[in-house]
């Protein structure tokens, strides 16, 4: 997919329809929470899951926290886009989740 499908080109339904947010932070049942922009880690054009993930993310356990979500969610496609810090300098606050009716394409970055 482009990017302006992903941004919200194409037929402009994304966020207005309710198909898509954008997830700043958690909020943990111990009270604490995990921000994104602060605990993600991220680089862009790095890989978000899987033994290409830098050795820093391992360092921290709000980070592997935050990836265990992500990857977690890519695992069984409860979205077709996920965006992450690691997408561009856009989405460096915030994981980008999206559901698109009838593609076959899934994106995770």
């Amino acid at each position: 997919p482009s990017k302006a499908l992903i941004n919200g080109g194409g037929e402009g339904k994304r966020h207005l329809g309710a198909l898509a947010l954008d997830v700043h932070r958690f909020r943990l049942k111990s009270g604490g929470e995990l921000v994104v922009e602060r605990d993600f880690h991220g680089h862009i054009n790095d890989p978000v899951c899987g033994p290409g993930v830098p050795s820093l993310v391992s360092s921290s356990p709000e980070a592997r926290q935050l990836r265990s979500i992500v990857c977690s969610s890519a695992e069984v496609r409860i979205f077709q886009s996920i965006l992450t810090p690691n997408y561009d300098v856009h989405h460096a606050n915030h994981f980008h989740v999206e559901v698109v009716a009838n593609v076959r394409w899934f994106i995770l970055s």
